[in-house]
C-alpha cells in the first residue's frame, strides 16, 4: 500500500499493511529531514474547505497593527450590519518560524481570521443586544460550493497522503471559543437562556447548509476541528448541545456515503461515553497522557468501533532519544494489533526537536509498524 491508499484504508475501519503515520500540512519542515521521513512512511492529511463564503449586506472592517518588540501583530475585525457592530481584537504571530509544502488550509467560519497560532484579546459579543447582531451576520452568511481546491489539493498529494472537507467548528464550540468567550457563553447560558438557545438553533440551520453542501462534494472523509477539552465544555454541555448535532451531521453523511470525525485533543475524561453514544466514525488528535487524561486502554475499551487518530504527546520530544523510542514501543505495544488506530501530528511540537525526535518516530515505525503489531 501507498500512504494514501494506508490512511484511507484506517479510516474506513479495514486492514492495513502498517500503521499509518501523518501530520497536517501545516506543520512539515521543508528539508533533507521532511523529505527523509516522507521517504520512509510520514504521510500527510489536509483538511480543507469544500466551499466559500459570501457575507449579504454586511462590510467587515480589518485594521492591523505590529509590535515589532513582542514579535505580535494584532487584528480588530468589525462587522457592520443594518442592525449595529461587533468588533473582536485577535492576536497572532508576527511571523512562521517554518515554511511548510502547502498554504494554510484551515477553513473559517464567520466571525474568523484563519491563521497560525491566533488567539483571541477580545471577543464579538459583549452585551445582551449582540444577539440581534450576530443573528443577522449568521443568518446573511451564505454558503457555496468550491471543490476545485479539494479536487487539486488531492491530485497534488498523489499517494503521499489525503485531503479532507473541513468545518472549523460545530455550533455550540464556536459559540464559546469565537464569538463569547467561555466566560461570556455560560453567564450568557444561564443569564439568558431563551435568546442563547434561540442563536444556538440558528447556527445550527446555518451550519447544516454547510453540511448538505459537504455531503454533496467529491470527498469522502470529513473533519471538524472542536478543539474538545473538558477544561471548556463540560460532559453537561457536551450531552446538551455537541451530541445531538454530531449525531444530524452523521446521518446526513452517512446516508451520502461520507464518514465524519472530530478533532477532540483536549481532555476527555467525563465525556468518553459520550463519545462512544455518538455516530463519529474516527477521533482525531485524541492525546494519550501525559498530556492527555485518557489512557490508550481506556479508549480502546470505550470507543472499540472508532477509528482513532492518535496525536504523539509534544512533550515526550522534550526527552531524551531513547526515552522517546521507549514511549513509542510502549504506545505501539498497547494498541496491538493496530485495528482501527493511526499515529498523527495534530498540535506544535518543539521545533528544535523535529529532527531527533521524528527520526526517531520514523525509526521505530519502520522497525515496528507493521499489521499485525508483534511487541
Amino acid at each position: 500500500m501507498n500512504k494514501a491508499e494506508r490512511i484511507k484504508t484506517v479510516l474506513h475501519r479495514k486492514v492495513p499493511d502498517r500503521i499509518p503515520w501523518a501530520l497536517y500540512p501545516s506543520y512539515l519542515i521543508l528539508g533533507s529531514t521532511e523529505l527523509q521521513l516522507r521517504n520512509q512512511s510520514l504521510g500527510i492529511y489536509c483538511p480543507m474547505p469544500v466551499h466559500r463564503l459570501k457575507m449579504l449586506n454586511i462590510e467587515i472592517i480589518d485594521v492591523f497593527k505590529a509590535d515589532e518588540e513582542k514579535r505580535i501583530k494584532t487584528v480588530t475585525r468589525t462587522y457592520v450590519t443594518p442592525k449595529g457592530e461587533l468588533s473582536a481584537t485577535l492576536g497572532f504571530k508576527y511571523e512562521r518560524a517554518y515554511h511548510s509544502i502547502f498554504a494554510d488550509t484551515t477553513v473559517s467560519q464567520p466571525g474568523l481570521i484563519p491563521s497560525e497560532g491566533i488567539w483571541p484579546i477580545e471577543y464579538f459579543f459583549k452585551k445582551p443586544s449582540d444577539y440581534e447582531i450576530l443573528a443577522f451576520i449568521i443568518e446573511n452568511s451564505i454558503f457555496q460550493p468550491s471543490y476545485d481546491g479539494y479536487i487539486q489539493t488531492s491530485r497534488f498529494l498523489g499517494t503521499e497522503g489525503i485531503a479532507m472537507a473541513a468545518v472549523w467548528k460545530t455550533p455550540f464550540q464556536e459559540i464559546l471559543y469565537d464569538w463569547m468567550g467561555p466566560e461570556k457563553c455560560y453567564f450568557e447560558y444561564h443569564d439568558h437562556p431563551d435568546k442563547f438557545r434561540k442563536l444556538y438553533e440558528i447556527m445550527c440551520e446555518k451550519q447544516m447548509e454547510l453540511f448538505k453542501i459537504i455531503a454533496q462534494s467529491p470527498v469522502e472523509e470529513v473533519w471538524v476541528g472542536e478543539n474538545l477539552t473538558t477544561d471548556m465544555t463540560s460532559p453537561k454541555f457536551f450531552k446538551e448541545f455537541c451530541v445531538p448535532f454530531y449525531n444530524q451531521i452523521a446521518d446526513l453523511l452517512h446516508e451520502n456515503n461520507k464518514i465524519f470525525g472530530c478533532h477532540l485533543d483536549g481532555k476527555l475524561k467525563g465525556v468518553e461515553k459520550l463519545v462512544a453514544e455518538t455516530k463519529i466514525d474516527f477521533i482525531d488528535a485524541y492525546t494519550p497522557p501525559p498530556l492527555g487524561d485518557l489512557s490508550i486502554e481506556e479508549i480502546r475499551a470505550c470507543w472499540p468501533d472508532k477509528v482513532i487518530l492518535c496525536n504523539f504527546p509534544a512533550n515526550i520530544f522534550f526527552r531524551s532519544k531513547e526515552e522517546i523510542e521507549r514511549y513509542t514501543i510502549d504506545l505501539l505495544r498497547k494498541i496491538s494489533p493496530g485495528n482501527n488506530f493511526m499515529l498523527v501530528t495534530t498540535e506544535n511540537f518543539p521545533l528544535d526537536r523535529w529532527i531527533e525526535g521524528f527520526e526517531v518516530l520514523a525509526g521505530v515505525l519502520d522497525k515496528y509498524g507493521e499489521y499485525p503489531i508483534r511487541l
